[in-house]
């Protein structure tokens, strides 16, 4: 309800037992509603903690462009503003511009289903049924962004992303931004090689055992 109260959840139980245990990244690819509730409920484990989060912006034309667009923040406005605002390390990844480029089609789903892996059949099944099925505000027309595979290429792959420093902005109750006031500063993800992600994801696909589903 507000930057001050914490939602309790199956999930924020599971994250304050993870975090009291040992240094912990947190890979948030939704709302920043269970580790906002993390950072206010276990205040003692912030120094052993690391957030990758997917949402919000990172400077004010892709927010002027998109700002009706991004759904992970605006879905809890609240816990996104306290995770800007709580001393934790973030590392916040805007769905533009870097995410954006990693874009894949029906040509992708084909070579899906080459790999002979039960899950890439999976994944190649549920994006032909998104290009032909979803009217998407922001995914090109016949084109599926994998806006997450940038948080976990953040950390698995370090080399094909770049971070820059931000200051953030403001935010209001309503999710409006200030971008002429600005708070603390966290890392934010402003280009990555798409390519490279790309291969990587394939090469992760095809050591996935052939025997086991989705």
């Amino acid at each position: 309800e507000d930057r001050s109260t914490p939602v309790p959840s199956e999930g924020l139980d599971f994250l304050v037992a993870e975090a009291k245990q040992a240094p912990l990244t947190i890979i948030a690819t939704g709302p920043a509603t269970d580790v906002a509730s993390l950072v206010l409920v276990a205040p003692e484990v912030r120094e052993n903690l690391r957030v990758v989060w997917l949402g919000g912006f990172g400077d004010e034309a892709s927010y002027r462009r998109f700002k009706m667009g991004e759904l992970n923040g605006r879905a809890d406005i609240a816990a996104w503003r306290a995770l800007l605002e709580e001393p934790v390390e973030l590392w916040q990844v805007p769905g533009w511009p870097a995410p954006a480029k990693l874009v894949v089609d029906s040509s992708s789903a084909e070579e899906l289903q080459s790999f002979g892996r039960p899950i890439a059949d999976y994944l190649a099944e549920i994006l032909l049924r998104w290009i032909s099925g979803h009217d998407s505000p922001v995914d090109p027309e016949g084109e599926k962004i994998l806006w997450d595979v940038a948080c976990v290429a953040a950390i698995a792959d370090p080399d094909v992303v770049t971070f820059e420093p931000l200051a953030v902005p403001n935010l209001d109750a309503a999710g409006a931004h200030d971008f002429s006031r600005r708070g603390r500063e966290i890392r934010a993800m402003t280009d990555l090689d798409a390519a490279r992600v790309a291969v990587g994801l394939r090469e992760a696909l095809k050591r996935h055992p052939k025997g086991v589903g989705p």
